[in-house]
């Protein structure tokens, strides 16, 4: 009631009233609020665009221009939009996946490459690659590009999965495979890394194995001696003693 009493006073140096200037003036320059309510977004920079022409964001991948292969990008993401800016140029805006969603695509055709500026490793490449591996690796790589839509969408994930031959050896990684298989439908890099690791843990533990000494005996060639042998052995010492004596008593005899 005083804020209105206040705003209904008039001006002591000039006419009108707070609430008359409102009503003429500054009411009339109001806009109406946006539709949609305004959202702080989320931002990531220096965002480097992978060779199969997408970004990474929140585990998922959003495609860019292929002509931006290696840049560095940024990225500006609200709870429905993902936008990517190069040089502060707005580039590619997509739907944004939800956070719990892994290793899905969003692609725009256009982004991808034409047929002769593809990257250096193109399908068929990647494929002979896991085929010289062994039949299970080469059967992941197969199960990577057949859970995609476009071919450029499982080159990441097919690189990284062959670049564990390089540095733990591809028998460790066929045979990664191989377990992987059995539990996940298309295993991907991050099912096959734990498995190499643990394989190769055990391998290093048995190697740790001191080699068996050849100069003791073995389990197998103990022989054991149970009570009736030692009862025996007993026996026939005390038979030799009485033997001895007995030779002895008639010794003194002959002598006597």
């Amino acid at each position: 009631m005083k804020l209105k009493e206040y705003n209904d006073t008039p001006f002591q140096k000039r006419e009108g009233t707070r609430t008359s200037i409102w009503k003429e003036v500054e009411q009339l320059s109001l806009q109406n609020l946006p539709i949609v309510p305004y959202e702080i977004p989320e931002r990531k920079l220096n965002v480097k665009v992978c060779s199969d022409s997408h970004i990474i964001f929140r585990n998922n991948h959003y495609s860019v221009s292929y002509r931006l292969r290696g840049e560095l990008v940024t990225v500006s993401a609200t709870a429905t939009t993902v936008k990517i800016y190069f040089q502060n140029e707005l580039i590619a805006s997509h739907p944004r996946f939800a956070d719990t969603d892994r290793n899905k695509y969003s692609t725009h055709k256009e982004d991808l490459p034409p047929e002769f500026n593809k990257p250096r490793f193109d399908k068929q490449r990647l494929i002979d690659w896991a085929s010289k591996t062994g039949p299970n690796t080469l059967k992941v790589v197969e199960k990577i590009f057949d859970s995609v839509s476009f071919e450029e969408q499982g080159y990441n994930s097919a690189l990284s999965v062959l670049n564990l031959s390089s540095k733990y050896g591809k028998n460790l990684l066929e045979r990664a495979c191989s377990i992987a298989l059995t539990r996940v439908s298309t295993p991907r890099y991050g099912q096959l890394k734990p498995i190499i690791l643990s394989l190769e843990g055990k391998s290093a533990t048995n190697d740790l194995k001191l080699p068996q000494d050849k100069t003791q005996p073995s389990d197998s060639e103990v022989h054991l001696r149970g009570a009736d042998y030692y009862k025996n052995l007993i026996e026939s010492q005390q038979n030799s003693v009485n033997e001895g004596n007995k030779t002895l008593s008639d010794e003194e005899q002959l002598n006597g």
